[in-house]
């Protein structure tokens, strides 16, 4: 089960620097360049749903409750104090985005999902690994 968080892990953290090396630095870049935009929410989905496989794993290694969904998976860990209650709000907030850029519940807001990579996603993955790491 290690050896499968540690691949997971070096997966996330390649897709991480393929978005960073398609984002551009201005966000007039990015709306215009259609296949950035989906280059990088294709990776920003593909680790979404990574996160929550590490969470899966961390939950059966440690042996803690079943969870009920996606988010029950970020909540156990919290619960837990593999990961904080802060970054547990994120990650079910990082799937909700996810889950509206895959099921196009609507206009996809680029900007939104612009800020999102630009400012918060990369910190927030890399403290979610360093967690899932300590807790290892």
């Amino acid at each position: 089960m290690e050896e499968r968080i540690k691949e997971k892990i070096k997966s996330i953290e390649n897709f991480i620097e393929e978005i960073y090396s398609w984002l551009p630095e201005e966000y007039e870049d990015y709306a215009k360049d259609a296949r950035t935009r989906a280059a990088c929410q294709n990776n920003f989905e593909v680790i979404s749903e990574y996160l929550v496989e590490l969470a899966i794993y961390i939950i059966r290694l440690k042996k803690f409750r079943i969870p009920n969904d996606d988010e029950s998976t970020f909540q156990i860990l919290a619960e837990n104090k593999i990961i904080s209650e802060d970054l547990c709000e994120r990650m079910i907030n990082l799937r909700g985005m996810r889950n509206f850029i895959v099921h196009r519940y609507g206009e996809i807001d680029n900007l939104k999902v612009f800020i999102a990579l630009a400012e918060e996603f990369r910190d927030d993955v890399e403290e979610f690994i360093k967690n899932i790491n300590h807790a290892l």
